[in-house]
């Protein structure tokens, strides 16, 4: 995710209008609204978890970041599917002609550029461990200094993250690997099931 160009002043002011022009692209396309409306807000919602810009959320490699990620897979699919109508959209209209989003609510974003540096997008605070955080620790073998697992619950699923000392959370085994610098574990310990998402 690191690699993909993140969003600038610009692109935060003319979002709500891409995401207006999405909306009326996604209508064209013989969208149902209520579906349309569903999309248009999940792309707003990972333009602000993730900070990236437009264009490089119409890409492959954010496309394949956000089908592997945890928060996918329990949404049945929708943030993965609203990004590759979004590279359609993209492809075809680029931001050449731009709806205006009136300040419609819908359409409007949340990310600012007010620090300098940007925060992880998906920051987790500290918190005393649980049995199942423990056991998880163990199974993803994490340093017993400055790393903890989070677990929080949303409806019938669970988001779990292994969590570095700076707070950033870290959703599959091999995100774990890579910001450890050590080769990918094999065989039944690597991920358990159900619970595999990729980094965010």
């Amino acid at each position: 995710m690191e690699a993909i160009p993140d969003t600038v002043q610009e692109d935060i002011k003319l979002m709500p209008d891409y995401i207006a022009t999405f909306h009326k692209w996604m209508l064209g396309q013989g969208k149902k609204d209520s579906t349309s409306r569903a999309y248009v807000r999940v792309i707003a919602t990972l333009f602000d978890e993730d900070g990236k810009s437009p264009a490089s959320m119409a890409t492959k490699e954010y496309f394949d970041i956000t089908k592997a990620s945890f928060k996918n897979k329990v949404g049945n699919g929708q943030r993965s599917a609203s990004v590759k109508l979004w590279i359609d959209f993209w492809q075809e209209n680029g931001g050449k002609s731009l709806e205006s989003s009136n300040g419609v609510k819908m359409y409007q974003v949340n990310r600012s550029m007010a620090t300098s540096s940007p925060k992880p997008s998906h920051l987790f605070l500290s918190e005393p461990e649980t049995e199942e955080a423990k056991k998880l620790r163990a199974e993803l073998e994490l340093p017993k200094e400055g790393w903890t697992v989070a677990i929080r619950t949303r409806g019938h699923t669970d988001l779990i993250a292994a969590v570095s000392p700076g707070g950033s959370a870290y959703t599959t085994r091999e995100a774990v690997d890579r910001r450890l610098k050590r080769t990918p574990s094999s065989g039944s310990r690597a991920q358990p099931p159900e619970k595999t998402p990729e980094a965010t």
